[in-house]
């Protein structure tokens, strides 16, 4: 399993310090985030955000676990009604939602978007 701290250097460290790198391999920000998600299987997601979309479209299945407060509740309903994503309340609901989303069809809702420019690829062209 690969967990991502972002830029959050305690939990990197927290999560380096909870699991054996054998079983998790927890990382710092990544520039290429569309990559590690296209090589995911499962993208357990807290905020409910593009990262949802991204993951969709190279084929990852996202689950929304953790917050439940403000605009991600909005996100969350919407993930229900659409079928878009799975949503879980507690480890129980996320154990669940992991099974599932592994046992269905891995399907990348656009498989050229593994071959688009980054999207800070193109503006940073655009401002040079």
């Amino acid at each position: 399993m690969i967990a991502l701290a972002g830029r959050n250097d305690r939990l990197l460290g927290g999560l380096r310090a909870a699991f054996r790198p054998e079983r998790v391999r927890a990382l710092a920000f990544v520039d290429d985030l569309v990559t590690v998600l296209a090589a995911s299987d499962v993208l357990v997601h807290s905020t409910a955000g593009l990262t949802v979309l991204e993951a969709l479209l190279v084929g990852s299945r996202p689950i929304s676990y953790g917050w439940s407060v403000g605009h991600v509740r909005v996100n969350e309903r919407a993930f229900r009604r659409t079928g878009l994503a799975r949503v879980a309340r507690d480890t129980g609901e996320l154990r669940k939602a992991i099974a599932r989303a592994l046992a269905a069809e891995r399907r990348p809702l656009a498989p050229s978007f593994e071959r688009l420019p980054a999207a800070a690829d193109r503006i940073l062209a655009l401002v040079e």
